[in-house]
């Protein structure tokens, strides 16, 4: 590998993320195509009121993930001022919670600072099953629609495809079919920092983790 033996560990890590995200990407993709938003979005398409000195240096992947690129030499940068706009967030790498301010963090290659909105619902691969991210709160709310097909055919032209409205009021996930039909079951996963209301979850130390059979309205 041109980047050498010591960084595969850190590439390898970020192809996972790529992979780990296919579900969100792809049901991007579909809003892309139905609504015209873009899957990279300026700060101001979520969040006008951003200061514009942060404008040309993150970004939303979304309107759920905020990205804060490294684009200079960790050789004459070792900190990178982020913007996270109102509200609460977990940053990707380890889910702690920050709240809306502006932070001096840690430039380093292995950690690229990227944070989850709370009240979010993000549609993930969690190895190899079907998973939902959640970062629930007490009266705050997020909806997300998530959309599958078979990959590889034009069958969605005929109708073919999985649409699912995903709705986080406080501590309550609803699901509302739109096209196709729910899963048999999926994980739900939550930052394991985050309180949760109902019982049965287990922890990886990211997350915690349940796996449900989910019906119109799951409480978390």
């Amino acid at each position: 590998w041109v980047a050498g033996e010591k960084n595969l560990p850190i590439i390898r890590n970020y192809i996972n993320y790529h992979y780990q995200l296919l579900p969100y990407t792809y049901s991007l993709s579909r809003e892309m195509c139905r609504d015209g938003l873009p899957l990279m979005r300026s700060m101001f398409i979520e969040y006008e009121d951003a200061p514009a000195k942060f404008l040309d240096k993150q970004y939303f992947f979304g309107a759920n993930i905020l990205v804060c690129p490294i684009t200079n030499s960790l050789n004459f940068k070792k900190e990178i001022e982020v913007f996270l706009p109102d509200g609460n967030w977990y940053s990707w790498d380890n889910m702690k919670l920050y709240n809306g301010g502006t932070y001096n963090l840690p430039a380093k290659m292995e950690d690229i600072p990227v944070f989850v909105k709370e009240g979010s619902i993000t549609p993930l691969d969690y190895n190899g099953k079907s998973a939902l991210l959640l970062t629930p709160a007490e009266n705050v709310n997020g909806s997300f629609i998530f959309y599958d097909d078979d990959g590889i055919s034009n069958n969605h032209k005929k109708g073919e495809y999985t649409e699912v409205k995903y709705e986080l009021n406080g501590f309550t996930l609803k699901a509302s079919v739109l096209n196709g039909k729910l899963a048999d079951e999926i994980t739900l996963l939550v930052p394991a920092n985050c309180p949760v209301k109902s019982s049965n979850w287990t922890n990886d130390g990211k997350y915690k983790v349940k796996t449900v059979k989910l019906t119109d309205t799951t409480e978390l």
